[in-house]
């Protein structure tokens, strides 16, 4: 949306994406063409929700009855408000895409059904890392149990073949330019806590995963899972053992992260327990009286997602006038997309944010954990630290930083570096704390680094080579001035 191409990564200056880019190429689309900032709270979110109901329908049309498809549009908003984020395009959209393949697939395995089961793993690997995981896993298991069962499989290498050519348009640079090395290691370190029990009691409860009266979606989910265990095992059954080993493996190889994620397969597979619920309640039971209280019921519950929705504080921030509308403003009129700001690791976030500007440091749980964070943490303490302001502004060059940014939250918020590093520190004579600090600030069960703690603030000798050039209170943008004395 700011001019950044999807597959390169915006915060940081010659990197490639490390995210899966396709919901950021849709939202990129639709902000250059409907030109406004705030499509990702106020058109993303209406999207996927009406993309959620098209791809359910066409589940409920082709494999349970007709009337039971017309109550499957309700689905979608009664277990979910589509957050603006792409987790909610592959858990409402690309993950039901690719069960509504996997059921063509299962009922008539021909070249057309493959093709369209490998494109749809595609799509949604596309779209986030869970999607190359967690289908992926699905597909492999049901492979297996095909070959097991000793049913001709070359079908499923075909969709397997596409989806790994589709695949490669992202994992492609990870694996051959970067060799998959994480100097940046968050998917090691986040959610570390989370351990192989927990993950089990979330996986055999995830069909009660809910609270207040949705608990009555319950009611529909339980037997939906054991009737579809019945009725379409060859879906629901490599479903199940395909995410319980996945999350499994993950935990094992010590990437929790993964398993903690995949519980994004959850909102299929309990919109399908409830078709499968629903479908059966229509054979065994006069569909007149059955079909009233099923859409009492799931209109009650998208009643309260659209009530807990609106009176979430994040959605109240998303729809008003931001207080940052001045700076976002300057910054986007007084400097191009490609010029790199420095700030500490919050407010990098939060400019990134608002402007799409590229960045030296980031929270380290949102940057690329192909770029060594650690090494640029060293270099920005000694370039902003550190009394050599030849060797200050070397590093400043090294990184293209254009501007320094400050605010209130910056005092609040250190670089920080391993322990490791304190002797270099030393020797240039910074000044540093020891302690503690989360490695994700936002999840108070982080692992903790022992780390050096150096306070984000401006040398002075360094301050003579920049100028201000906005202020506002606390908040203040510096401009490095060619390296001259200003």
């Amino acid at each position: 949306m700011f001019g950044n191409p999807p597959f390169r990564d915006p915060t940081s200056v010659g990197e490639y994406a490390f995210y899966p880019w396709l919901y950021h190429l849709i939202v990129a689309f639709l902000g250059k063409i409907l030109g406004i900032f705030f499509v990702v709270t106020k058109v993303v979110p209406i999207l996927i929700l009406t993309l959620s109901m098209l791809v359910l329908y066409q589940i409920a049309r082709e494999n349970f009855n007709r009337r039971v498809a017309i109550v499957a549009v309700l689905i979608p908003l009664a277990l979910k408000f589509p957050e603006a984020h792409p987790r909610a395009l592959l858990s409402m959209v690309m993950i039901p895409l690719f069960y509504l393949a996997l059921f063509r697939f299962s009922r008539d395995r021909d070249v057309k059904n493959s093709v369209f089961l490998g494109v749809s793993w595609g799509l949604a690997g596309l779209t986030h890392v869970l999607g190359t995981f967690g289908a992926g896993a699905i597909l492999l298991t049901k492979t297996v149990m095909d070959k097991i069962k000793r049913m001709k499989i070359k079908y499923n290498i075909v969709a397997i073949a596409i989806g790994v050519t589709i695949l490669l348009l992202f994992w492609g640079p990870l694996l051959f330019v970067y060799h998959a090395k994480t100097p940046n290691p968050y998917q090691e370190l986040v959610m570390r806590h989370f351990t192989l029990p927990e993950f089990i009691v979330s996986f055999l409860t995830f069909p009660l995963s809910f609270s207040g009266l949705k608990i009555f979606l319950g009611m529909l989910t339980i037997p939906g899972i054991i009737l579809g265990l019945i009725r379409y095992r060859d879906v629901f059954l490599p479903s199940l053992l395909g995410i319980l080993g996945a999350g499994v493996l993950f935990i094992v190889l010590g990437d929790n992260l993964v398993a903690y994620k995949l519980s994004s397969y959850y909102f299929t597979l309990n919109a399908l327990a409830i078709l499968e619920s629903l479908n059966w309640l229509s054979e065994n039971l006069k569909w007149s009286k059955i079909m009233p209280l099923a859409v009492i019921l799931l209109m009650g519950t998208s009643a309260i997602t659209v009530g807990d929705y609106a009176n979430s504080p994040w959605t109240a921030i998303g729809f008003k006038d931001p207080w940052y509308n001045d700076l976002r403003c300057w910054i986007l009129t007084n400097s191009d997309v490609n010029m790199v700001f420095l700030s500490s690791y919050e407010s990098s976030f939060f400019l990134f944010s608002i402007s799409g500007r590229k960045t030296v440091l980031f929270r380290r749980t949102h940057a690329s954990p192909f770029v060594d964070y650690d090494k640029r943490s060293l270099d920005i303490a000694i370039a902003l630290a550190g009394n050599d302001t030849e060797e200050s502004l070397r590093i400043l060059k090294k990184y293209n930083v254009a501007y320094i940014y400050i605010d209130s939250f910056t005092k609040r918020d250190p670089i920080w570096v391993p322990y490791k590093y304190s002797s270099i520190l030393r020797e240039k004579g910074i000044e540093c704390r020891v302690g503690y600090v989360p490695y994700d600030p936002a999840d108070p069960k982080s692992v903790k680094i022992k780390a050096c703690r150096v306070k984000f603030k401006i040398n002075p000798k360094l301050k003579r080579m920049l100028k201000l050039v906005y202020s506002n209170g606390e908040t203040k943008i510096y401009k490095l001035i060619n390296g001259q004395d200003n």
